[in-house]
């Protein structure tokens, strides 16, 4: 048969489904194999992307078969015994997952099979096989870090960060954790002591000064960006509300909140529980009042100081800080206890006629 009578039978698909016989024979041999775990772990990149791929195989087999019926095909159509194969190979490569599982995972698909046992196959691996380098997460990594580490390495003009710039660093932080999130996930099913995650904490302590040799060394080296990302993005934060206390691990959301007025594509305002929210209205409004702008809708905020009363202790004492320094340096007093009381009396100060710039002193 002709080349491209072939691939219009198969749909344009030939490549796949030879791709496919050759992995499910390279995993029957290895699960077979009396060292597979060691199989399996060196060659987790070929698990993955067969486990990966095992949908659109069923579904371009299931659509030939179909079409082979309906046009009436020749039994020994070499088509058909192409798909034949490869379902041959499959039911052996089943049997022989399931025999490896212990029959626990009957009657799932093959994909889901082959994640079930890469996942026995980690149990006790050390690092190298636990995180070999062709391994998609590891590439995730490697390709994050490059990504972050230019923007952390950025000058900075006059000392500040324009919203452009932030939003960047957000997204590559964020992109960072979501290729960690990956990489933990696996290092966890391996390391029962705790013993590789340590020893991976100890080495992202410092910054790596040369190339990572292995997915060890490239997560840790992400790792270590990952938490610098974050501490310029709580320096950034920390410049724009003040005496609030930004948790690293949150400031990702507090960054995009602060954004989301700003001209930058790709970023929206996070969902945040509503005390919080509060909380970061009113010092953005603070903020405003510091730039000589009063903050407009005063209804609005005194809602705000009433939600916020409900945020935890250190978010609302670091609000009414801010309060108190406002009433002092206008010459006002912070007789009242709760927030709205506080608020009231620098709406008044701020709405009344003074002189100079109402930020002098205070912020």
């Amino acid at each position: 048969m002709r080349r491209d009578a072939w691939s219009e039978k198969l749909e344009g698909g030939d490549g796949l489904l030879l791709a496919t016989r050759l992995r499910y024979r390279a995993l029957l041999l290895m699960t077979r194999s009396l060292f597979w775990k060691s199989h399996l772990r060196r060659n987790a990149d070929l698990l993955r992307i067969t486990a990966a791929d095992e949908p659109t195989v069923r579904a371009l087999m299931e659509r030939v078969e179909r079409r082979a019926a309906t046009e009436g095909w020749a039994v020994d159509e070499p088509v058909r015994d192409q798909i034949s194969r490869v379902q041959g190979l499959s039911k052996k490569l089943t049997a022989a997952l399931q025999r490896r599982l212990r029959n626990s995972f009957e009657g799932g698909t093959l994909a889901e099979q082959l994640l079930a046992l890469e996942q026995r196959a980690l149990k006790g691996a050390g690092f190298q096989n636990l995180l070999p380098v062709r391994l998609p997460e590891v590439t995730a990594a490697r390709e994050a870090s490059a990504v972050l580490e230019p923007l952390l390495n950025r000058p900075r003009s006059g000392g500040g960060v324009d919203a452009a710039s932030s939003a960047e660093l957000v997204l590559a932080v964020e992109s960072a954790s979501g290729a960690l999130t990956a990489l933990w996930d696996r290092v966890q099913l391996a390391d029962e002591s705790g013993a590789l995650s340590a020893q991976l904490l100890r080495l992202a302590r410092t910054p790596l000064r040369r190339v990572a040799r292995n997915g060890f060394e490239v997560m840790a080296r992400l790792v270590f960006l990952e938490r610098q990302g974050r501490a310029q993005l709580v320096d950034i934060a920390q410049a724009r509300l003040g005496p609030l206390g930004i948790p690293a691990a949150a400031v990702t959301g507090v960054m995009r909140w602060l954004l989301a007025g700003s001209e930058v594509g790709g970023l929206e305002a996070p969902e945040v529980n509503a005390d919080v929210r509060a909380v970061l209205e009113l010092v953005r409004a603070l903020e405003l009042l510091a730039a000589g702008r009063p903050p407009g809708d005063w209804g609005r905020l005194h809602a705000f100081a009433v939600e916020a009363e409900r945020a935890t202790a250190s978010e609302v004492a670091a609000v009414a800080q801010v309060l108190h320094r406002f009433l002092r340096a206008r010459g006002g007093t912070a007789s009242a206890s709760t927030l709205r009381g506080q608020l009231q009396a620098v709406e008044a100060l701020a709405e009344a006629p003074v002189l100079g710039s109402l930020h002098d002193g205070w912020w």
